[in-house]
């Protein structure tokens, strides 16, 4: 005796249709499309802290050059802030650092006249301009009391 279930073998066997196969892969697109775009973008974004660390020790080592005179040397006289000039071409490319020597009184407020402090302030810009890293600042403060 034979039990007839509606199915022959063919149609039990028959695979996938192209329009399953079609929507399977644009199922599949959207999907992958949801999931590699962060994480790509991501990815891009990832270089940004190591840029950010040669801008500080660029920074760093600009304010060690300027601390290293005594408060009355001329190199730690009045100087507004610089216009941006290109770091080092050949060891650190895009990176561009200004500074400034500027007057201020023992409550670090801006002043017109040498009270005994100066402020030193150094920029170096992200090549990227990346927000909010495109600018490192470094200030120090130096005094003329013995």
């Amino acid at each position: 005796m034979v039990i007839d279930t509606g199915y022959s073998n063919r149609e039990s066997n028959r695979g996938f249709t192209l329009i399953e196969v079609i929507i399977f892969l644009v199922v599949a697109g959207v999907i992958a499309s949801a999931i590699f775009i962060p994480f790509l973008t991501s990815l891009k974004g990832g270089m940004t802290p190591e840029k950010v660390i040669s801008a500080s020790y660029l920074a760093q080592e600009k304010m060690e050059k300027l601390t290293k005179y005594t408060y009355n040397d001329s190199n730690l006289d009045f100087l507004p802030l610089t216009a941006y000039v290109q770091v080092d071409a050949i060891y650190f490319p895009d990176y561009d650092w200004r500074w400034e020597i500027k007057y201020i009184d023992e409550d670090l407020n801006d002043s017109v006249c040498d009270v005994g402090y100066k402020q030193i302030l150094v920029r170096v810009r992200d090549p990227d301009g990346v927000e909010p890293f495109d600018e490192v600042t470094l200030t120090s403060i130096v005094t003329g009391w013995p």
